[in-house]
């Protein structure tokens, strides 16, 4: 698709999901759409979603949220992964299996929390890109969501040594002209990731534990004694629900405006 029919794509949709036709309140209702898989395709993959991107990130001259390697569809399906900034399964788990070691069922201003939380998680203003060219097998997509990893899908984690440390070169370098395009400064700002990012530099928003000035994440499964962590992991999990959904919002808002402008220019 090139950018008008991109622009038709979303239209489209919005009109066959959305009774009103006023392109204010279909926005509005776009920022809370929960997104699902489309043919064994990732929410954050999905046409729509890419049409989303393109609309706002593609390369124009007269773009000032233009990101390299994206003049078209095509260079967009080569270059790009869509991603699902921040997680839901580390913390609680698809069908909150992890959540249930920690918390009774019967506490349902917890769950009630949790389950609006999840709904949030797979909405557009929790959506990005990331430059998907390979080391060793791996993306910084596979990188930052691997278990497997030191992130453990924890996208503060996973921006600072993006940024700060030497332990994602290898994936940088390969992605190199998209770096090389794109200050640390930008990469921040025109991804809407304001929250992440202060002082100059990436910034550690949840209480990861510290060992020697290396953040590492509350990987909640390591414990053997569930109850003893009880109340460590329900505050770990309000206040990681409080400050992810900030963070949703707010792109959420900053990427309706874009389409806004977009669909009525």
């Amino acid at each position: 698709m090139n950018l008008e029919e991109c622009k038709i794509y979303l239209k489209n949709f919005l009109d066959k999901k959305c009774k009103n036709k006023d392109l204010d309140s279909q926005l509005e209702w776009l920022k809370t759409y929960k997104f699902t898989r489309e043919n064994g395709v990732d929410e954050d993959s999905t046409t729509l979603a890419k049409a989303i991107y393109f609309i706002i990130w593609h390369t124009s001259k007269n773009n000032k949220y233009s990101l390299p390697l994206l003049t078209s569809w095509q260079s967009m399906e080569e270059n790009y992964g869509g991603e699902t900034i921040n997680t839901f399964n580390t913390l609680f788990q698809e069908n909150l299996e992890g959540a249930k070691l920690y918390i009774p069922e019967t506490e349902n201003e917890f769950y009630e929390k949790v389950k609006e939380f999840q709904n949030l998680y797979l909405t557009i203003g929790n959506f990005m890109l990331l430059p998907k060219g390979k080391s060793s097998g791996a993306t910084l997509n596979t990188k930052k969501g691997s278990y497997n990893f030191r992130y453990k899908d924890y996208c503060d984690l996973f921006l600072f040594d993006l940024f700060e440390t030497n332990n994602l070169d290898d994936l940088k370098d390969v992605n190199k002209e998209y770096f090389e395009n794109l200050t640390k400064e930008e990469f921040f700002k025109k991804n809407f990731l304001k929250d992440y990012y202060e002082n100059n530099k990436p910034k550690i928003i949840f209480q990861h534990y510290n060992d020697d000035g290396k953040y590492y994440p509350y990987y909640w499964w390591q414990f053997r004694n569930t109850q003893a962590h009880s109340d460590e992991y329900r505050n770990f999990a309000l206040t990681y629900i409080e400050e992810a959904t900030k963070i949703i919002n707010y792109r959420a808002n900053k990427m309706t405006k874009i389409l806004r402008q977009r669909l009525k220019g």
